[in-house]
């Protein structure tokens, strides 16, 4: 049986293949790493990274390689960790409140349902058919807003002149929508959609 030693610059690798405790999300990897260490007695020592060690660039090398153009895994190293599966349900979890609302912000333009004054008259309700500014809650009215008004110049897709009849506001509008980025957008510019 030839000792073999393995350096790294890793000080977390280096404790858990020498016998301390693995991650629950990647044990059976560790618990493989501890068998074929005791088989061919394979040593785990600190090494500085960057300082010319043979062996040690080449790995650099070969890590940056595979971080590059990485291989596709099989077996274990093919299932999820459970870390990976949280960084995945987070990021879809973002995303999913993200475009919620930017979703339900163009249907109520579109189809004019939604926190709008006719709609409050329609169901009695007693506030929030106003837009803080005081003037009525309708959907060209995100336009024709003082708050909306005051960053002309920033502005998606933005005309001459701004919109000066209600004809001139929906084209704008329905331009934006066309473009939900462009939506998006002029909503963040303008603090738009009613927000307090």
């Amino acid at each position: 049986m030839t000792n073999q030693i393995n350096q790294s610059d890793q000080s977390g690798l280096i404790v858990a293949e020498s016998g301390g405790t693995a991650p629950t999300s990647s044990q059976w990897a560790f618990l493989q790493i501890h068998r074929a260490m005791e088989a061919y007695n394979v040593k785990t020592r600190w090494a500085p990274g960057h300082m010319k060690i043979v062996g040690n660039e080449l790995a650099d090398q070969l890590a940056d390689n595979e971080a590059k153009d990485p291989h596709q895994p099989y077996g274990m190293a093919a299932s999820p960790t459970r870390s990976g599966i949280r960084t995945v349900g987070r990021r879809l979890l973002e995303h999913t409140r993200d475009t919620w609302w930017k979703d339900k912000s163009i249907l109520m333009i579109r189809s004019t349902h939604g926190d709008f004054e006719w709609y409050h008259r329609k169901f009695n309700h007693e506030d929030t058919s106003k837009c803080l500014c005081g003037r009525p809650k309708t959907p060209e009215h995100l336009v024709f807003c003082k708050r909306a008004t005051t960053h002309f110049k920033k502005w998606p897709l933005r005309p001459i002149v701004p919109p000066r009849t209600r004809q001139e506001g929906l084209a704008y509008l329905a331009q934006l929508i066309d473009q939900p980025q462009e939506f998006e957008t002029f909503v963040k510019v303008t603090n738009s959609f009613y927000n307090e």
